[in-house]
């Protein structure tokens, strides 16, 4: 009989990460099946940011161990893989678009390929149309970044993501300073290319309705662990675990104030 095919995409164990002394990520376990999105939540400070930044070497772990597609990037807390060549396939996308100024959105958008993947200029120009179609900015693609808004900025951002193909998207508050109809714009986007390129997602975010509507399992993390994790039809009010009800509670009642 066939082995059925492993559908993990991303699994990490035992991750711990921090700066000097101060442990912020510690002893963090995490499956994400490929295709998927899983959302994490938790309290301002819990480690959100610094388990995105390890996963993704842009600062060191302390120990743990992680594989994407079946290939040991992470053991004992190091690297094992040049850490260029990691962003391509797990990419962080941020809340801060810092797209280069002197460039044209269409420059922007094909740079990353020319540099990382080696296309020539018009392939590189051909796929940016295609992904800037896809998420709604192919009527701003030779604007220069200060022409354009906040809300296409994003959404430039997340095409200069998805340009290089990576197989996960680490999305660290991407709608946070935008207004709400950029933001349904966003998430509408996201989904599109999760739809459409079978992309998996991280998800960080505030906004219960973002997460409810992209995730497919919810992750609480409390002081830098993975302290439950439930499917995204029982969130937010499923949490078992008292600090997890705490959290959502103060969150729901928040916003019905």
């Amino acid at each position: 009989m066939a082995e059925a095919p492993v559908t993990t995409l991303l699994r990490v164990k035992g991750l711990k990460a921090g700066y000097g002394e101060r442990g912020i990520i510690s002893a963090f376990d995490l499956e994400v099946e490929r295709g998927t999105c899983i959302g994490i939540v938790g309290y301002s400070g819990c480690g959100k940011t610094t388990l995105f930044k390890a996963l993704t070497g842009l600062m060191p772990a302390e120990a743990g161990d992680a594989w994407l597609d079946g290939d040991q990037f992470l053991t004992s807390g190091k690297l094992t893989v040049q850490p260029w060549s990691l962003r391509r396939h797990i990419t962080l996308v941020t809340q801060q678009p810092g797209l280069l100024p002197h460039k044209s959105v269409l420059e922007n958008l094909a740079l990353p390929q020319e540099l990382v993947l080696q296309k020539s200029k018009e392939e590189a120009h051909a796929e940016a149309r295609t992904v800037a179609k896809l998420v709604g900015i192919d009527a701003e693609l030779n604007a220069f970044p200060s022409e354009i808004s906040g809300g296409q900025l994003q959404r430039a951002h997340l095409a200069r993501a998805m340009v290089l193909h990576p197989e996960i998207l680490l999305l660290d508050e991407v709608t946070s300073n935008v207004d709400p109809r950029t933001s349904e714009a966003i998430t509408d986007a996201l989904d599109a290319l999760r739809d459409g390129r079978g992309i998996s997602f991280l998800l960080v975010s505030h906004d219960f309705a973002i997460v409810r509507k992209l995730a497919d399992r919810v992750i609480f993390l409390h002081k830098g662990r993975n302290l439950e994790e439930i499917p995204v039809t029982e969130f937010p009010g499923g949490f078992r675990d008292p600090e997890a009800q705490t959290f959502a509670s103060e969150r729901v009642s928040r916003r019905e104030r």
